[in-house]
C-alpha cells in the first residue's frame, strides 16, 4: 500500500476557506472497464480504493475523529476526483527486484 498526502477542504468550514492535510492509503487503483470483445472478455470498471488515515488542521491536530460521515465521505469524493492515480507517479524499481 501507497501512503499519500493531499490538502482537501475543510467540510467543517461553511466559507470553504480552510483546508485539511490528509493522509491516506491506496488499497486499489481500480481498473477501467472492458466493454468490447466477446463477452468472456468483458468486465466492468472498478473505483480506486482509499482509506483515509489522517486529517490534519492549521493547527497540526488530527481531527479525523470529529468528522461526521458525510464530512468523510466529502473528503474521500474530493480525493478520487481530484488526486491522479497514476501508478507510475508511485513506482519504485526497488520493488521489483528479487
Amino acid at each position: 500500500m501507497v501512503t499519500v498526502s493531499f490538502t482537501a477542504a475543510d467540510p467543517r468550514d461553511p466559507d470553504g476557506e480552510r483546508t485539511l492535510d490528509i493522509e491516506f492509503t491506496i488499497d486499489s487503483y481500480g481498473c477501467p472497464g472492458n466493454t468490447f470483445g466477446l463477452p468472456e472478455d468483458c468486465y466492468p470498471a472498478e473505483p480506486a480504493e482509499i482509506s483515509v488515515a489522517s486529517a490534519r488542521d492549521i493547527t497540526g491536530a488530527n481531527v479525523l475523529s470529529l468528522l461526521t460521515t458525510d464530512q468523510r465521505e466529502a473528503i474521500e469524493t474530493e480525493i478520487l476526483e481530484r488526486h491522479d492515480f497514476d501508478r507510475s507517479h508511485d513506482y519504485d524499481p526497488r520493488e521489483d527486484w528479487f
